[in-house]
């Protein structure tokens, strides 16, 4: 079918102001409740008076991002409230720096891996897949859609703590944060090749209606939390005439009033039944104990020989 030509038809010229080019342009910042675990985010470059970033792995090697490591694309491993801060969305982001590596392919970079430092690739649908020496499939990262500008790759050596309010978009055009997204797969494998315990990784389609709530949960998290002591109660004394335990409340404890013990060691010399006896019952003559009945006869019997011994007086 030839070509349809159309007559040209001048065009007037926009009243808008002209757009300005990317290296020009800033990009987006991000919408805290928008980063995730996973999401590519772009770290812009320093500044003069910016802070500086220093790598927090778990050797607290403490070297410094350099320039070179700024204007760059970086993937969100962590996501954490900032400590001491229970304002919604201040948010402090591991991440790990992405790099092109001077725009080195991946069938050079394949090559030359041996002479890179540690770092693995992030795989382009638009790249021929490579295998290694072995026949082995090169093990690369991969997005749950889409693709980034540049075959790019994942340094392992350093990871770094940075606020979120320092991160952009990683395109000019304003969008969600988790557009560019590891799948859950290419998250897990990334945190094990960097030694660190991964997060939970949210489903992308629910990161929009949990956002609210995950924020307000990470703003909680920000202060240690609260332990509430319980008032140790002493237990409440029994009626009953059964002998209390020591009521020890704390380990270690002396008790300063025990209760009085109802036990009486034996003891030869003293064998007290009851208090109320009298003292000629508490010696002992080596006989038998007199009944009441016998006491009472005795008695009867001496008073009768005191009223007899009267009598005869008397007479």
């Amino acid at each position: 079918m030839p070509p349809v030509f159309q007559p040209f038809q001048e065009t007037r010229p926009s009243r808008s102001p002209p757009q300005p080019t990317p290296g020009h342009m800033e990009r987006p910042t991000l919408n805290p409740g928008d980063v995730c675990v996973g999401c590519i985010v772009w770290l812009p470059s320093k500044g003069l008076n910016g802070p500086s970033i220093r790598c927090v792995n778990e050797a607290r090697c403490g070297k410094e991002l350099d320039d070179g490591g700024h204007n760059h694309p970086v993937v969100v491993l962590k996501v954490r409230q900032k400590k001491g801060s229970s304002i919604v969305g201040d948010l402090i982001c591991t991440i790990a720096c992405i790099t092109t590596f001077s725009d080195t392919s991946l069938s050079k970079y394949s090559t030359m891996r041996r002479h890179k430092e540690a770092s693995i690739p992030i795989y382009d649908p638009e790249t021929i897949p490579l295998t290694s020496g072995k026949g082995l499939a090169l093990i690369q990262l991969k997005l749950e859609k889409g693709r980034l500008k540049k075959q790019s790759y994942v340094r392992l050596q350093h990871t770094y703590r940075v606020p979120v309010s320092m991160l952009r978009q990683y395109a000019y055009r304003k969008g969600r944060a988790y557009k560019r997204r590891l799948s859950d797969v290419s998250y897990n494998t990334l945190m094990r090749l960097l030694a660190l315990s991964p997060e939970k990784y949210e489903k992308t389609a629910d990161l929009i209606e949990t956002k609210d709530q995950r924020l307000l949960e990470q703003a909680g998290s920000g202060f240690p939390p609260i332990i509430q002591t319980k008032r140790v109660q002493r237990p409440a004394q029994s009626t009953r005439g059964a002998p209390q335990s020591l009521p020890y409340t704390l380990y270690g404890a002396i008790n300063t009033n025990p209760p009085m013990s109802h036990y009486v060691p034996p003891n030869h010399a003293y064998h007290a039944r009851n208090d109320t006896r009298s003292v000629y019952e508490s010696q002992d003559d080596g006989g038998d104990k007199s009944s009441y009945p016998f006491k009472l006869i005795i008695g009867m019997i001496i008073i009768g020989l005191g009223w007899w011994h009267w009598r005869s007086k008397s007479a």
